[in-house]
């Protein structure tokens, strides 16, 4: 059998060498802006891919459908710069700070998890993996760089419970070898964080944290082996440079397209709408002519918002059914509104206000303003966060919440001005 041309190398040197290339990659190439990358390594690789969270370099003659074998060489891993500082200075039981040895700990069992995650992951695609190398092996050269994890599980000597909105993160990358030259292929950097447990927190154990680590590690080993069969460098253009690691796929596209068709047809409601409001009436109550199925369907749009989609669905998937007790007031409501809605409408006000100032004076309407100004500046503060949080879920991280949110907004406001009522 032949020799491994990759791990024949001094390992010492070679831990050395990807560590520094990648947590130099990691500060020099994800945190800055596309134009600051070159577009072609020492080695001769050309950069076919460069967004906020992923970079890639391909070699002009790799061909990855030729390889039915994978070598996996051992992962490196290194934290985040300062982690482990960070970390202990905000855990006052010294019992529970983290030690050298705890550092040590966490790298050696996540390199072993990622050599079991993505060995599993070759097999389920139909690829052999091999300790030797040869003609169709490519060989895998893998670090995890800029490490956080966010509740490490360590035993102190009291009783205590970690709670944290996520795992953490980490960020891959990837070297990959022609198994007999030795020639580099390709070099991928794609960082990701765990999953957000919105809109709280969750208890953190070690087996929480290997679960999301397995997950990160999974989506990425999945991926890779998938595009092995289906690169072609021949037509680097059209196959290999514009398949091989890039994200999304036709499943994300649907997506994409079923909610860009969603708000443009609210959108086109709101302006064809538009025109038919005239006045006060028809823009606060739409002109009290809704039927009432039109009624309740709004009634609930309303209330199944970025709170039920985030919130309570969190809850009641961490806490169990009981959980589901959280909008018995609502219900309530909904009965009492149901038995004063008549003499309501024949007061023919627009607001909640309008009516406390008809039963009781102006003070009570300024102090119920004042109340409501407080509750929606809150509802609709987190309405526009799920929407944000909802769109970089959509867009896998190629648009930040923050972003997003500012989108989500945008949106809203628009089509409600456009037409009030009828809009919503």
């Amino acid at each position: 059998m032949t020799s491994n041309p990759v791990s024949a190398r001094s390992l010492s040197k070679g831990l050395a060498t990807i560590l520094a290339t990648a947590l130099l990659l990691t500060g020099a190439t994800i945190a800055t802006a596309a134009g600051d990358l070159p577009e072609t390594t020492p080695e001769g690789l050309k950069l076919v891919k460069n967004e906020k969270h992923r970079v890639v370099y391909l070699a002009d003659d790799a061909d990855f459908s030729v390889y039915t074998k994978v070598y996996i060489v051992d992962a490196a891993v290194a934290f985040a710069k300062n982690w482990q500082r960070d970390y202990n200075r905000n855990e006052r039981d010294l019992s529970r700070k983290v030690s050298d040895k705890d550092v040590e700990r966490i790298k050696n069992e996540l390199s072993a998890e990622f050599k079991e995650v993505f060995t599993q992951a070759m097999i389920d695609h139909g690829l052999e993996v091999v300790t030797e190398v040869g003609s169709d092996v490519v060989v895998l050269r893998p670090a995890i760089v800029n490490l956080q994890v966010n509740a490490p599980d360590i035993q102190g000597t009291t009783r205590s419970y970690t709670y944290t909105a996520d795992a953490g993160q980490m960020t891959l990358y990837l070297e990959l070898y022609d198994g007999v030259s030795g020639a580099l292929q390709a070099k991928v950097l794609d960082a990701k964080s765990a999953r957000r447990t919105a809109p709280g927190m969750t208890y953190a154990t070690k087996s929480s944290n290997i679960r999301e680590a397995d997950r990160l590690l999974k989506s990425w080993a999945d991926e890779i082996a998938g595009h092995f069969h289906t690169a072609k460098a021949a037509d680097a253009e059209d196959n290999a440079k514009s398949a091989l690691f890039m994200e999304g796929g036709q499943p994300l596209m649907i997506y994409i397209a079923v909610v860009s068709l969603y708000v443009l047809m609210l959108l086109g409601i709101s302006v064809y709408k538009s025109r038919t409001v005239k006045t006060d009436e028809d823009f606060m109550v739409a002109g009290r002519g809704v039927p009432v199925y039109m009624l309740v369907a709004t009634l609930v749009c309303t209330w199944i918002g970025s709170g039920s989609l985030f919130g309570t669905a969190g809850l009641t998937f961490r806490t169990g059914i009981s959980e589901l007790w959280f909008s018995a007031g609502a219900w309530v409501g909904i009965l009492v509104v149901y038995t004063i809605a008549a003499r309501v409408r024949r007061i023919a006000k627009y607001t909640l206000t309008d009516l406390l100032e008809k039963r009781y004076s102006q003070v009570a309407k300024v102090l119920g303003t004042i109340t409501i100004i407080i509750a929606y500046m809150v509802i609709a503060g987190y309405q526009f966060k799920g929407g944000g949080r909802f769109i970089a879920i959509l867009s896998e991280g190629s648009i930040t919440p923050e972003t997003g949110m500012i989108i989500a907004a945008v949106l809203i406001i628009g089509f409600t001005v456009l037409a009030g009522m009828v809009s919503i």
